[in-house]
């Protein structure tokens, strides 16, 4: 078994896909059958729950939760060195944006999926289980009063927000767009890299001259 199930994957609405799996029944090395649950046979489970295809015994068959299907609000927008009046205060906007992110992660349950480069920075997604596109709206406003200060709008950063009525239909929007129209790649950043004064976080900035980053951050 592979694809989703073992590689710890991530999605819009219901993070690390593996956490949703209850039990895994193996077949061992020696031929034995086994359940793996984190109670029981824990250090297989986790393995299994991130492991890889094929790099844990055979798995024959899995128990995982489900969740029910509900409406879905999407927003998205952008800004740029162009829109935001140069350089320096484009990386404040940045900053700016990257505050915000905290609390809507942490706080609000989103999922947000963005491009950074050295000179832009596009939410290609910004998805919310359960929420319309007004909720989603609302989300979002003290971001936009933030970036006022920056005579910034939701005109200016071309907002838009949508809602449909499963999760099927966003989810295939994102994708779409983050593999018909980006050569990128992924990074993982500790959260403490854009805590101030880290030079951690200045040398991530210099990189994205030469490496345009798809940062999807999953809620918690």
């Amino acid at each position: 078994m592979g694809g989703n199930a073992v590689e710890a994957a991530t999605e819009e609405c219901f993070r690390v896909i593996s956490a949703s799996y209850d039990s895994w029944e193996v077949v061992t090395s020696d031929g034995t059958l086994v359940i793996a649950t984190p109670q029981h046979n824990a250090d297989l489970y986790w393995a299994l729950s991130g492991g890889g295809g094929g790099a844990y015994e055979v798995v024959v068959s899995m128990t995982t939760r489900l969740f029910k299907d509900e409406p879905i609000g999407r927003a998205s927008f952008n800004f740029s060195v162009a829109t935001t009046a140069g350089d320096e205060q484009f990386w404040t906007v940045v900053d700016v944006f990257h505050c915000h992110l905290q609390l809507l992660v942490d706080n609000r349950g989103i999922d947000i999926n963005y491009v950074l480069t050295n000179n832009s920075l596009t939410v290609k997604a910004m998805t919310a289980a359960n929420r319309t596109s007004s909720e989603v709206a609302d989300l979002l406003s003290p971001l936009i009063k933030d970036l006022e200060r920056f005579s910034l709008s939701k005109k200016t950063i071309g907002v838009t927000s949508a809602q449909a009525a499963t999760y099927r239909e966003p989810g295939t929007y994102c994708r779409q767009q983050i593999i018909e129209h980006d050569p990128v790649r992924t990074h993982h950043i500790p959260r403490q890299c854009r805590q101030k004064q880290d030079r951690r976080w200045d040398n991530v900035e210099k990189n994205l001259q030469q490496r345009p980053l798809y940062v999807p951050v999953r809620r918690s």
